[in-house]
């Protein structure tokens, strides 16, 4: 079984469906239409749910409904990386860069980055970012959030304890900073928030 990050964005998903079949090996892959954050919330209540003994056909439809649960936002400190990257054009980069627009942004059912909201500076981005999470709150839910951050630790952390003042012992957090893999992507500054309703 292999829980993969969104085809629309890479390649892996294409890969391993065909060494999958190269090597014929049985093999259920899901691609979660998300990036890495969103990825392994998923892959982590799979874990939980392989160590409850939930059987394989139990355990595929919960994971296809962890995917349907789980989004990821995320805000940048430039848009740089994603011109130089080729996920936005150089017109639009340009004049977002100009104009200090921070754009909060998502991946949309096919996978792909979308935009959710633009605002202008850093601290209106990442309290866009902390209204998007919060509002999926709901007194009667749980949820898994997955914080990572490149390079902004302390505006990661405070993210955290502002979240934590709404989710309290409804939410079970991890923490971490993306790999360099990611980062050359966005460059330093990102900060994004996974959320999986339970």
């Amino acid at each position: 079984m292999g829980i993969i990050l969104s085809s629309g964005l890479s390649g892996t998903f294409n890969m391993v469906q065909l060494h999958a079949k190269e090597a014929d090996i049985q093999m259920d892959i899901f691609d979660t239409k998300n990036i890495g954050i969103g990825s392994g919330l998923t892959a982590i209540r799979a874990a939980q749910w392989v160590k409850e003994g939930l059987l394989f056909e139990e355990l595929k439809t919960k994971i296809e409904s962890s995917i349907a649960n789980t989004k990821v936002f995320f805000v940048l400190s430039t848009l740089e990386y994603l011109i130089k990257g080729g996920r936005i054009g150089k017109v639009s980069g340009f004049l977002g860069t100009a104009l200090e627009l921070k754009p909060l942004i998502t991946c949309d059912e096919q996978g792909i980055y979308t935009t959710v909201a633009k605002v202008r500076g850093r601290t209106k981005s990442i309290k866009a970012l902390q209204s998007k999470i919060e509002s999926f709150y709901s007194t009667e839910k749980s949820y898994l959030i997955g914080i990572a951050h490149a390079n902004a630790l302390d505006e990661a952390e405070a993210l955290k304890e502002q979240l934590s003042l709404l989710f309290k012992d409804q939410a079970t957090y991890f923490f971490s900073e993306i790999s360099p893999a990611l980062g050359v992507h966005t460059g330093p500054g990102l900060i994004g928030v996974g959320i999986s309703i339970l």
